[in-house]
């Protein structure tokens, strides 16, 4: 008897444990699924921000390239950089650097400059703020530029000054492999619309997380070639911090905070 009632106690308590464990699972079950429907809306709030924020970002390179189309990369605004113009492109170039401050970790803003790469190439790439290897391969033209050496020079090189009714049209820099070589190229236009090309032959280094330096060597135009590292008028394309890049559009700011609006032709 006693062994009969042992046996039925231990029945009902399976019994009991059973409809325990099922209601337990059921409530997993049903956590999963609650926490999969928040999993998805969250995913979905964040796609729709990514898409609206994507919207937003071409927005603001189209009104850009509207406002820089005729005023030949700033030059033809002369060298007060604080007229009506300056300041709407400034502004734009400053909605544009709000978006991507908020990609690039905060750390790396603030160690901005302190890991220089000369002579050692310990740090890898990853750890740096931005991806130098999309500045890599195909040109970039200068779309805008507020340095007001640049704009005092009337261009790159200076050059221009040298022929008759000379001018700077057109200034691309091309970027071979992360440290390695950097070609800057100046399109000259003259009297009777003649083009000619100056051709400054550098290197490009990594100098912190968001920053990179262009080291020129030799600056050469038909048979004059000359060593640049003194060459003044180069000063102003020298220390670049990038503050807004993607596949088509580089901004960055100069030693003094210049702005320097590049993109990629299509």
């Amino acid at each position: 008897a006693g062994a009969g009632a042992a046996r039925v106690g231990r029945v009902g308590a399976l019994k009991n444990g059973l409809r325990v464990s099922g209601y337990a699972a059921e409530r997993c079950v049903a956590v999963r699924a609650d926490t999969g429907a928040a999993s998805a809306a969250r995913a979905a709030a964040r796609g729709a921000a990514s898409t609206a924020k994507a919207e937003e970002v071409e927005e603001i390179k189209a009104e850009l390239r509207e406002a820089t189309a005729d005023i030949r990369m700033g030059f033809a605004l002369g060298e007060d950089v604080d007229g009506e113009e300056d300041d709407e492109i400034d502004e734009l170039l400053e909605e544009l650097e709000g978006i991507f401050e908020q990609t690039v970790p905060a750390k790396a803003k603030r160690d901005a400059g302190s890991n220089s790469r000369d002579g050692e190439d310990s740090e890898s790439r990853e750890d740096a703020g931005v991806d130098f290897d999309i500045l890599v391969g195909q040109p970039w033209v200068l779309r805008y530029t507020s340095s007001t050496l640049a704009r005092f020079t009337g261009g790159l090189s200076s050059i221009h000054n040298l022929i008759p009714a000379g001018r700077s049209i057109r200034i691309a820099m091309e970027l071979s492999d992360v440290d390695s070589d950097a070609t800057l190229f100046e399109t000259l236009q003259g009297a009777g619309g003649v083009g000619t090309e100056v051709t400054l032959r550098s290197k490009w280094r990594i100098k912190g997380p968001t920053t990179f330096a262009l080291e020129h060597e030799k600056i050469e135009y038909f048979m004059f070639k000359r060593y640049a590292d003194s060459w003044k008028p180069l000063r102003a394309f020298r220390v670049f911090d990038i503050t807004y890049v993607d596949s088509d559009t580089l901004v960055a700011r100069g030693q003094t905070g210049q702005a320097f609006y590049w993109t990629r032709e299509t």
